[in-house]
Formats: C-alpha cells, sequence, structure tokens
C-alpha cells in the first residue's frame, strides 16, 4: 500500500503506467476506486496517479478545520508532486476535485500542463464567489466531519 507522508499526514496513493503524468482527483465521500476503468484505459499512454486525499480512503485523517481544507489539500497535492518527483501535471479533478484542480491551478500555474473539470463547478478561485456559493461550499465541507455512518 503505498503511503508517502505530508503536511503531517499520510496520503494513499498510486501510481500506474510512464509517460506524461495525469493525476486523478476524487470529489467528496469517493475515493481512487473511483478511477478504475480510467486508470486502465489512461495507463497504456501516461503514468496515471491517483490518490486518497485526506480525510478519505487509506490517506491520513482530515484534521484541518473547515476554512483551511482547499489550501491543505492543495499543500498536499505539491508535496505529493514534488516527492514524486513530478514538475508538471495534467489534473483531472471530479466533483469537489475539479474545485481542489482548479484552486491548485491558481496557485500554481506552473505545475499544470492542463485542467480536465468532470462534473465541476466554478470554484471560485478565479474571482469573487457569490454568498450562495459560499453557503452551498461551506456545507459540503461538513460532510468530511461526518461520522461514516451518516455519509
Amino acid at each position: 500500500m503505498p503511503q508517502i507522508q505530508v503536511n503531517g499526514t499520510t496520503l494513499y496513493y498510486e501510481i500506474h503506467g510512464s509517460g506524461t503524468p495525469i493525476v486523478f482527483i476524487h470529489g467528496h465521500l469517493s475515493s481512487h476506486h473511483m478511477f478504475e476503468p480510467q486508470v486502465e484505459y489512461f495507463s497504456k499512454r501516461a503514468k496515471v496517479i491517483v490518490l486518497d486525499l485526506r480525510g478519505y480512503g487509506n490517506s491520513g485523517k482530515l484534521d484541518v478545520e473547515v476554512g483551511h481544507i482547499m489550501e491543505t489539500q492543495c499543500s498536499d497535492l505539491c508535496e505529493l508532486l514534488n516527492k514524486l518527483h513530478i514538475s508538471q501535471a495534467t489534473l483531472v479533478g471530479c466533483s469537489s476535485g475539479s474545485a481542489l484542480a482548479q484552486t491548485f491551478a491558481a496557485l500554481h500555474p506552473d505545475r499544470v500542463s492542463a485542467l480536465v473539470l468532470v462534473d465541476s463547478y466554478f470554484a471560485g478561485c478565479f474571482g469573487k464567489k457569490n454568498h450562495l456559493l459560499n453557503i452551498c461550499e461551506a456545507c459540503s465541507w461538513l460532510s468530511y466531519y461526518l461520522p461514516a455512518e451518516f455519509s
């Protein structure tokens, strides 16, 4: 089970194939398993990296305040890429994983060769968010703190 220490926690990750790196980022209440068909397909022509974000799957606990989840997960992703010696990658984000991919691209544009956003919403990282989006986003982040039986 490949795990790596980043920012005071462990992240589970897998690497399949070789070539241009593609990082798949899952959304809320999911894990790297959601990308199994994509791993099988793309690993024949690229280096596919899947991970469990902190708080999910085989990764460590999500032990940060709600207001710092996105910045912490961006920092986790950056450190993971650094430790894997990946200077630039295509990011594929699904649902809230796409919000993470957008935010990461805004913070580290030199590390992202392309963005693929699936079932996405505008993360607001490129401009001002409206109040309704702020409320929806805050409510969705609370799901990270629910016990598994409530998810």
